[in-house]
């Protein structure tokens, strides 16, 4: 996770001090990670100013 960007990519997390700390962060800015301890290969958590689904898949296939 990146600490000083607009935007946050959160990929898998195992610890469970990890885990609490992403769900609380992103609980503060009104969203969820519910799987994060459970995210596969290539799949990630992103949020960010002004940033969307179809944005990011956008982004992606740049």
């Amino acid at each position: 996770m990146e600490g000083r960007s607009g935007a946050r990519f959160i990929s898998r997390m195992n610890s469970p001090t990890r885990i609490d700390g992403v769900k609380g962060l992103t609980k503060a800015r009104g969203g969820r990670a519910d799987r994060v301890g459970r995210l596969s290969t290539g799949e990630f958590y992103a949020a960010g100013v002004g940033l969307t689904e179809a944005g990011v898949l956008q982004r992606a296939r740049l």
